[in-house]
């Protein structure tokens, strides 16, 4: 029997050293082998075995193998199936940073996600970089807090008046040329002809710098956002030309026609400025500024907070509603938050409202400026009340804006799908957000031609749209002192047509057609219009629509009693339709009232505002995700939200033990640069344990003392087994590459002989951002001569890595990576606290466990294979056969 045993481990480990893939032994012997021959197999590759039924075990083994095997097929079957195959002509581009960009927001079958590591390890390196030494060190970070958060505000401020004058200039010249031909010559057609062709022309711009210039400029960049702060890296998501992109773009997409607002892609820039604030150096400019300020912010962390810092900025100057950007941000995008964060937002979005508003207002020559009527984007609201016997209609508008918000996602979920699908090339995006435009400005300048009833323009309709320096284009082709109601909810800028939903008085001044035509409107052309090939937000869209459904319910609620009704007023319905109708497509509460409170001045209908907010965001949740949720899950990203939505029972069913990686390649702290570089080139992994190469005495022990199991002994750098090291922590990729790097620089020795490199050498900011896109060819550019000296790794080492134990379950893994923001976990038998797997979002996505509860409950009905899972000197043939995950259609191979 031991003669069978040895010959089959002989065999085992020939087939090992001729190259073969180490799947073919991993948690299960190969389903050709006989039953000696298993059992040998296991124990020589430290499989363990169960001595007190190693025959029914090794029945079961032999089973389970062949199981798997099948599983397996199965599982790439599956893989090859649902992921993207590229074309030929896709396959000659190379992976530069447009081509990943252009998958994500396009084509997100074809991208494959990475995460951010926000833990900043307390290693030698980074003490005096990163942590203050001293009281006035730590003093004089908090100031340098202050002084970011207020040099992020006023930049915002400034980038928010760059962008609304923008608008206003693009807009005013599109329609001042139409109204030209229109009215000045009369001619009708003519007219309608240069509008759309004035519309297709700034469209196609606005396309053009999202589809060839940074796709993650397109659509709102909320989500995105929200996925950045959640831990998952977005290549070109904070770049200088997205911003640029983002910025020119707004303001040509809404001055061409489409139904959308500024008021998300502000969020998106305020977050680029914010994230760049905090490193202070650019690509781009190929600058650094060397002030010590900033080297307490240039880790992930820092730029984390220092983004939502930008991107409640964004909301603030947008909306002039410096409390709405705050609980924006911890309402809906942020992960990660600290008391320190929320007063530096709060300096960061009061600048940048009083900035934003200062520089409007000299703009337009008034140098006497009242900081007491800083704000209200919308115009200033009366105090109205709200009366208990309106409720009843409140409750309908609530209801109204949660089923919006629910027709919004239904509708979005197959029309983004089918994007991905067929519209998933430039030309082919371009293309269709040029049909989009023309048949938006086709549809609403038609409708108002055909019904072309020229009413005398009142004095509350006047007032209404006077507000502020907006311009109202209703006039369309009637004479002076005349105007079309349709052109004033349909024709004209939207902007415009919020201050005449919210501020005309008149109850009877819109009728019911006219404002359920306008409802139908806005309905198909919002959900049209979210996802193409232009920078365009929905905060505006969603709120006109909502605002158009309180005015309808607001109509009915007057005429139910018109005996009864002195004390009617008309605005308090259209700003909780406004309300409603964000709360519904969004799906958040309090941000949304405090938003919409600010930016009208009426703070009365907060209470009265949350309770419709509420019904809203649950009716729409009743039926269905928001808008943003949704977007972020058919792309794929693997965001972690703060509750389990889909199957959470899998979550606290299934053990670490069962996803973990048990292959874990692992570094000595004093490893060779050859090994370096061969564990670099073979493996993409973003972080490595490390062990010690020289074992310290910790004391006497007999012989006898010791169990007698095989040991498989460790390579200089690759699979690891941990029984017989001391493990000392995880280093970073990057870390590597850069150290691999100054082995040619003047830093050399400092590599070599374990001295600290300058932080601003492997940092995260420029010029060290080449690191990885260069790594191909610094690892192939490493001196051969230096093959053989040691690189120290003692000082970059994470001594403090996240560990969990392997008898934890996935819920309580998944909540760790949440709150830590750590991209690996190490798991470790409880028993010795040996290190026996490693784990990252990839192991925890839903589709991976309930493939992984399947297998378990597969098995369950052997007894004897309950010690496969309780031995982690086992390799579960279920965790060992896990395949290349997919979501949807959504590869995550390389998630590391």
């Amino acid at each position: 029997m031991s003669e069978e045993k040895s010959a089959a481990a002989e065999a085992a480990s020939e087939k090992k050293e001729n190259g073969l893939s180490d799947q073919t032994f991993e948690g299960a012997p190969p389903p050709e082998m006989n039953e000696p021959d298993a059992v040998a197999f296991a124990e020589a590759y430290g499989f363990g075995v169960n001595r007190r039924n190693s025959t029914a075990s090794g029945k079961h083994s032999l089973e389970a193998g062949r199981k798997s095997g099948e599983s397996r097929k199965h599982s790439e079957d599956k893989r090859r199936r649902f992921s993207f195959s590229k074309s030929a002509k896709e396959d000659d581009i190379d992976d530069d940073t447009y081509s990943m960009e252009f998958r994500l927001e396009f084509d997100p079958r074809a991208h494959k996600f990475d995460t951010v590591n926000f833990h900043v390890p307390h290693n030698s390196a980074n003490l005096k970089q990163y942590f203050p030494q001293t009281s006035k060190e730590e003093s004089y970070r908090y100031i340098a807090v202050f002084v970011l958060a207020v040099i992020v505000g006023v930049l915002v401020g400034c980038i928010g008046w760059l962008m609304e004058a923008g608008v206003s200039w693009a807009t005013i010249g599109l329609y001042t040329v139409a109204q030209t031909v229109l009215i000045e010559n009369g001619h009708v057609v003519g007219g309608i002809f240069a509008y759309i062709a004035l519309g297709v022309v700034m469209a196609a711009g606005a396309s053009i710098l999202v589809v060839f210039v940074s796709p993650l400029a397109a659509g709102s960049g909320i989500p995105e956002i929200k996925s950045y702060l959640n831990g998952v890296k977005l290549p070109g998501l904070t770049k200088f030309r997205t911003m640029i992109a983002k910025g020119v773009g707004v303001c040509l997409s809404i001055a061409s026609g489409y139904v959308c607002g500024r008021e998300g892609p502000m969020i998106h820039c305020g977050g680029i400025i914010g994230n760049a604030t905090a490193q202070a150096a650019n690509n781009i400019l190929r600058a650094r500024l060397p002030y010590r300020m900033w080297d307490f912010f240039r880790t992930e962390a820092w730029k984390r907070d220092f983004t939502a810092l930008g991107a409640a900025a964004g909301v603030a100057v947008a909306f002039q509603a410096p409390v709405g950007g705050l609980l924006f941000v911890l309402e809906e995008a942020a992960t990660h938050w600290s008391q320190t964060m929320t007063w530096a937002t709060v300096v960061g979005t009061i600048l940048a409202c009083i900035v934003g508003a200062i520089l409007e207002e000299i703009s337009h020559g008034n140098l006497n400026i009242d900081v007491s009527a800083v704000g209200f984007v919308f115009g200033p609201l009366s105090n109205s009340s709200f009366y208990l016997k309106d409720y009843g209609f409140f409750i309908i508008i609530g209801l109204g804006g949660g089923l919006f918000g629910a027709l919004l996602s239904l509708i979005q979920k197959p029309l983004t799908q089918f994007r991905f699908k067929y519209v998933n090339r430039p030309w082919r995006r371009l293309l269709e957000a040029l049909l989009v435009n023309i048949l938006t400005n086709g549809v609403r300048l038609l409708i108002t031609a055909l019904t072309n009833e020229c009413v005398l323009v009142d004095e509350a309709y006047e007032n209404a749209v006077s507000l502020k320096y907006k311009k109202d284009f209703s006039q369309f082709s009637c004479p002076d002192g005349y105007h079309n109601l349709f052109a004033a909810l349909l024709y004209n800028p939207l902007d415009v047509v919020l201050q005449a939903l919210l501020h005309n008085e008149n109850e009877d001044a819109y009728s019911a057609y006219l404002l359920i035509s306008a409802l139908a409107f806005y309905t198909f052309f919002t959900i049209l219009t979210y996802g193409i090939a232009v920078p365009s937000g929905l905060f505006i869209p969603a709120f006109v629509w909502g605002a158009t459904l309180g005015r309808l319910v607001g109509l009915l609620a007057y005429n139910a009693f018109p005996d009864d009704r002195a004390d009617f007023e008309m605005s308090s319905y259209v700003y909780l339709g406004g309300v409603a109708g964000l709360a519904g497509a969004t799906r958040m509460t309090a941000s949304v009232v405090l938003i919409a409170s600010e930016s009208a001045g009426f703070g009365t209908g907060i209470i009265t505002g949350i309770l419709v907010a509420v019904i809203a965001k649950f009716t729409g949740d009743f039926f269905n995700t928001g808008i943003y949720d949704l977007h972020i899950a058919l792309k794929g990203i693997p965001i972690l939200e703060p509750r389990l939505h889909e199957k959470p029972d899998l979550f606290y069913r299934v053990l670490c033990r069962d996803v973990m990686e048990r292959n874990v390649y692992a570094l000595y702290d004093r490893s060779k640069v050859s090994d370096l570089v061969r564990i670099l080139k073979e493996h993409k992994h973003g972080c490595f344990p490390v062990t010690a190469k020289y074992l310290e005495p910790v004391g006497l022990a007999s012989d006898g003392a010791f169990p007698r199991v095989p040991i498989v002994a460790p390579e200089p750098a690759g699979l690891m087994n941990f029984s017989n090291v001391q493990f000392r922590g995880m280093v970073e990729r990057r870390v590597l590459v850069a150290c691999l790097y100054h082995l040619t620089t003047q830093y050399k020795d400092d590599v070599l002989y374990g001295k600290p490199l300058p932080r601003n050498r492997y940092d995260t900011a420029y010029p060290n951002t080449r690191y990885k896109s260069r790594e191909a060819w610094i690892l192939d550019n490493v001196p051969k001569e230096l093959y053989g000296n040691e690189v120290h790794l003692e000082p970059y080492i994470d001594r403090n890595p996240a560990i969990i134990s392997d008898k934890a379950t996935v819920a309580e893994a998944r909540e760790m990576f949440r709150s830590t923001g750590q991209r690996h976990i190490i798991c470790v038998w409880l028993k010795t606290g040996r290190v026996v797997g490693i784990m990252t979002r990839k192991d925890i996505l839903p589709e991976t466990i309930e493939f992984i509860d399947e297998q378990v409950r597969s098995v369950a009905n052997h007894p004897e294979e309950e010690f496969r899972f309780a031995n982690p000197r086992y390799t579960s043939s279920i965790a060992s056969f896990r395949p290349q995950f997919v979501s949807g259609f959504h590869e995550f191979s390389n998630l590391e």
